[in-house]
């Protein structure tokens, strides 16, 4: 949810800069028509209105996360969840790929921003240390975080270049991020299942056990033996047509003819027929 929030939120920024862009030259915005203006402005601000409303939520389930996650207990029990704790993997990432988007950041600069609530590096901060109080509270979930289907080791090394030289972020809290992105970097370890004491990437013990499996049973053969398990269970649910007049004696065939026999045709209403 808190995701679907700032893409909405982002979206209106971009649209609050577009109208704003419209009105920069002073010359062009004097021909036009008085109407038009006001209509233009009218629209501005309820564009605005939105933006801020929606980066108000946005940035209230940040907070709420970043506070609940400040608490080793509470943080504990919320991470080691393990949908939790995807899904807080899943949008971490996501906020820090939006908020580090060089190529959208042109699209989000509009004036007076502090009027929309709009501080890009506080944000930015904030998912930071959230990621980072879940990670110290919780190691494993570095292995969570890169495993995730989103995962960009390029997003941690752009918010770690921004934190570094444009954020009033803590050296403790640089130092972290630092090594997290060193573990990142050769992949999430996890124990070997071979009990030999080495460790894998998570990569790795997915090929491993994707080769294993398709060696014990190749795809071709397991897609035929699901087909025709398929079939074998659907085989008693399957009905055809059949010709009740001549059929195969039964209770069902006995109350067919008798029903018609009882109710024939001529006795039967036009408007029945039809």
């Amino acid at each position: 949810e808190a995701v679907f929030l700032l893409n909405d939120a982002l979206g209106r920024l971009a649209d609050v800069h577009t109208r704003q862009e419209d009105m920069v030259d002073a010359e062009a915005w004097a021909a036009l028509p008085t109407a038009q203006r006001v209509e233009k402005e009218r629209r501005l601000e309820q564009v605005r209105r939105t933006a801020r409303g929606f980066l108000d939520l946005a940035k209230g389930s940040l907070s709420a996360l970043l506070c609940l996650t400040s608490d080793p207990s509470v943080c504990g029990a919320f991470v080691n969840q393990p949908v939790r704790a995807k899904k807080l993997a899943l949008m971490v990432i996501e906020f820090l790929r939006r908020l580090c988007s060089s190529d959208e950041n042109q699209s989000l600069k509009v004036q007076h921003p502090e009027k929309l609530g709009w501080n890009p590096k506080q944000m930015l901060m904030d998912t930071t240390q959230l990621l980072l109080n879940a990670v110290t509270t919780v190691p494993h979930f570095a292995i969570i975080l890169g495993s995730s289907d989103n995962f960009d080791l390029l997003v941690l090394r752009r918010a770690t270049s921004i934190l570094t030289n444009k954020c009033n972020f803590s050296s403790g809290g640089l130092s972290a991020l630092q090594q997290l992105i060193a573990q990142l970097t050769t992949g999430p370890r996890v124990a070997s299942t071979a009990g030999d004491g080495e460790s894998v990437s998570i990569t790795q013990r997915l090929i491993a056990e994707y080769r294993a499996a398709e060696d014990a049973e190749p795809t071709p053969e397991l897609l035929k033996r699901i087909s025709a398990s398929y079939k074998s269970e659907l085989a008693p649910l399957a009905h055809d047509e059949m010709d009740m007049a001549t059929g195969h004696a039964g209770s069902y065939e006995h109350h067919y003819k008798q029903n018609i026999a009882e109710t024939p045709q001529a006795s039967t209403a036009k408007s029945k027929l039809k």
